[in-house]
């Protein structure tokens, strides 16, 4: 607002100086040939007038134009007012002499320039100055020109200086409060128009997003589906033909595309939570190296080594553990070289626990590390994925580390260090024996206790 009210000053500045400018000429030229000749000792005064306009004229305009302010847009303002009134009292008070000449009304301009440049206040404001420099300029008419001294004269033109400076200040302000309320409402239209605009582009991607999620969790559904559905009928066709060696690999297969195809659906649910803010968790404590083998031992990979104490816990739920360290440890498998080091240690403070999953191959290209956390985005060589997958995984991951109290962190030494994947988690608070007083079985209490038995103890210890 301050903005607006600066540049209008600096706006009536521009406009009154090519007034100034067009009365120069026209006042030297009144000057000149009005009165021939001059009574002695008032030429002298009118062309001084001139002279102050003219300085004033060029140095209101530079000054205000250089005004970065609103304090020193008004003090030029100022200055240009107190110049106007000066040159005008000068002009009015060399034709004192004359008691018909109308020089006088040049005061009603001074009058409108401080009401239009400060409102109602700059109008009766000037109007005080000039009231009381006109009744000086009367009396020296009186003692010099022996121009009869009229009071009521005084009082009638200052009282339509009056009428004209309310009229002309509460007009000022009238249209000062209309400009700034058409101010903000453009402002509050052009808000809305960017946050239109931001929701429609929001929207286009999220549809483009959806058309894609679609088209991908098909083809990543056909997959595993596939699969299953071959072995299936092999195994239901040709189950007398086949050995139990033969049974037990399709039975296998079947198996692994299951939990392909769980993971799927549960990624799936998981993004349709990212975008409704509605997922279910369940922190407890949890014993870290137990969940380590859990997510290693889902991830069938062989070449996985693990690093934790057995004396760390933390506070996560477990699904959700599983999921981002099942994600993290695909990725590394796809994209990394082994051997792959999934690590667990104290953080910086004895409340949170550091998790690092960790790779020996290229590592992510510093080009794509700005958006590796997007949805539907997977690094590539070229034109080309460089793996199966249908790119959610780390925006999964960053999500769910969120959700969890957590933060997440990549480094790497591009192109021969690896990535590396940091995760900040709040640790376990309470101790085995405390966490059964409360009426939860912490998991896991014994370290020969699978994940799948402590959740079973778990919910059965909730049980009336």
């Amino acid at each position: 607002m301050n903005e607006d009210r600066r540049d209008e000053l600096v706006g009536v500045q521009r406009t009154l100086t090519w007034a100034r400018v067009a009365a120069i000429p026209f006042g030297m030229f009144q000057i000149a040939t009005f009165y021939l000749p001059y009574p002695p000792g008032t030429l002298w005064i009118a062309w001084s007038a001139m002279a102050v306009l003219s300085l004033v004229t060029p140095t209101v305009f530079v000054g205000a134009a250089r005004a970065t302010t609103l304090t020193a847009a008004r003090r030029w303002a100022l200055v240009g007012l107190a110049g106007d009134i000066v040159v005008v009292m000068m002009l009015v008070t060399a034709h004192t002499f004359d008691p018909e000449t109308a020089v006088w009304a040049l005061l009603y301009l001074v009058l409108i320039e401080g009401a239009i440049v400060f409102e109602l206040r700059g109008g009766l404001a000037v109007l005080g100055v000039i009231t009381v420099l006109y009744t000086l300029r009367e009396v020296y008419g009186a003692a010099v020109w022996d121009v009869p001294f009229l009071p009521q004269s005084i009082t009638f033109r200052m009282g339509i200086g009056a009428i004209m400076a309310v009229a002309t200040g509460l007009t000022a302000r009238r249209l000062v409060k209309e400009r700034d309320q058409l101010q903000v409402a453009k402002r509050t239209l052009d808000r809305r128009g960017a946050a239109l605009r931001d929701a429609n582009r929001a929207l286009e991607a999220a549809r483009k997003s959806q058309l894609e999620f679609i088209s991908v969790t098909n083809h990543e559904l056909r997959t595993p589906l596939t699969a299953i559905k071959g072995f299936s009928r092999t195994l239901m066709s040709r189950w007398d033909e086949m050995d139990d060696a033969g049974k037990r690999a399709a039975i296998s297969a079947i198996d692994r595309q299951s939990v392909k195809l769980s993971e799927l659906v549960e990624d799936v649910l998981t993004v349709s939570a990212m975008h409704t803010g509605d997922l279910p968790l369940s922190s407890r404590k949890l014993h870290l190296a137990t969940w380590f083998d859990e997510a290693a031992s889902l991830a069938e990979a062989d070449d996985i080594v693990i690093d934790c104490p057995e004396d760390l816990w933390v506070k996560a739920d477990s699904t959700r553990l599983v999921q981002v360290l099942g994600n993290l440890l695909s990725n590394a498998h796809k994209y990394g070289r082994p051997p792959i080091l999934l690590t667990g240690r104290v953080g910086r403070t004895p409340d949170r626990v550091v998790i690092t999953v960790a790779d020996h191959g290229p590592g992510i290209p510093p080009d794509f590390q700005s958006r590796m956390y997007d949805e539907f985005t997977q690094a590539s060589v070229g034109d080309s994925r460089t793996a199966d997958g249908y790119g959610l995984g780390l925006a999964i991951v960053r999500y769910l580390v969120g959700v969890l109290d957590g933060t997440i962190q990549y480094r790497s030494a591009y192109p021969a260090g690896g990535a590396v994947f940091e995760i900040d988690l709040p640790a376990g608070d309470l101790t085995p024996d405390a966490s059964r007083r409360v009426g939860e079985v912490s998991v896991l209490i014994d370290d020969g206790m699978t994940p799948a038995t402590a959740d079973a103890r778990t919910a059965s210890a909730r049980q009336p």
